[in-house]
């Protein structure tokens, strides 16, 4: 088949300058897109990658179709859909990078223009989705629930070992607290006896002077006599 074919340069990280090609609604299944694929200017490898295409179309309805790459490096091609001119204007599209149903890149955008054909061929534009893309969508999303399921588990993690320490924190002021009641207790108990101690030292010194000033100005000679009498 004779395809009409449009080459243009990407890039992952900076936008390019490409010439705005034009098409015609009537290229019916002949337009073929070659792109080259560039990260800050260098050919990016695309094995193991599938190439997806989107284009928003003049009337903001959208094309999104799967290419392929080619051997050369950095090089993938697409063979354009009948949605993807279907009606005049000016056509906005990115290329996508998958790998694994996943989206991995997206690059710099490009313009192309859409008039229409003398011989156009009545096409109803509509959004062109395969279901292909649905399945990719669905796929992508699959990582982003295992990446929130990862930090929730992460995050359950964290609370389950913030806990721990909690816990172990609050035993240790339990027992710190104990001990320091127990302290309190043996402070009060010694000082009790002390206390007592004191007051029995205190009450045997009165005793003792209270016996002295008793017996002090007393004649020993007179009570050795009244003993001697009292054996008798």
């Amino acid at each position: 088949m004779l395809f009409k074919e449009f080459e243009i340069t990407v890039d992952l990280e900076k936008s390019v300058h490409n010439p705005v090609y034009s098409a015609s609604t009537g290229d019916w299944q002949s337009l073929k897109l070659i792109v080259n694929v560039q990260k800050s200017g260098q050919p990016v490898d695309l094995t193991g990658i599938t190439p997806r295409l989107a284009i928003r179309k003049a009337d903001k309805s959208t094309v999104f179709q799967e290419g392929v790459a080619l051997d050369e490096i950095g090089k993938c091609e697409f063979i354009l859909s009948a949605q993807a001119y279907a009606v005049g204007g000016t056509y906005k599209g990115e290329v996508m990078l998958f790998k694994d149903a996943v989206q991995i890149a997206v690059s710099s955008g490009f313009t192309y223009m859409v008039s229409k054909g003398i011989l156009d061929i009545e096409l109803e534009s509509t959004d062109y989705w395969p279901a292909l893309a649905k399945a990719i969508e669905a796929g992508g999303k699959e990582p982003l629930r295992q990446e929130a399921e990862t930090e929730r588990q992460t995050a359950e993690e964290t609370r389950l070992s913030n806990e721990s320490v909690r816990e172990v924190q609050e035993a240790t002021r339990q027992a710190n607290e104990a001990a320091r009641q127990e302290t309190i207790a043996l402070a009060e108990q010694v000082t009790s006896e002390a206390t007592t101690a004191a007051q029995f030292a205190n009450e045997q010194g009165n005793y003792a002077k209270a016996e002295y000033e008793r017996l002090k100005d007393t004649d020993v000679s007179k009570l050795s006599a009244q003993l001697e009498e009292s054996t008798h």
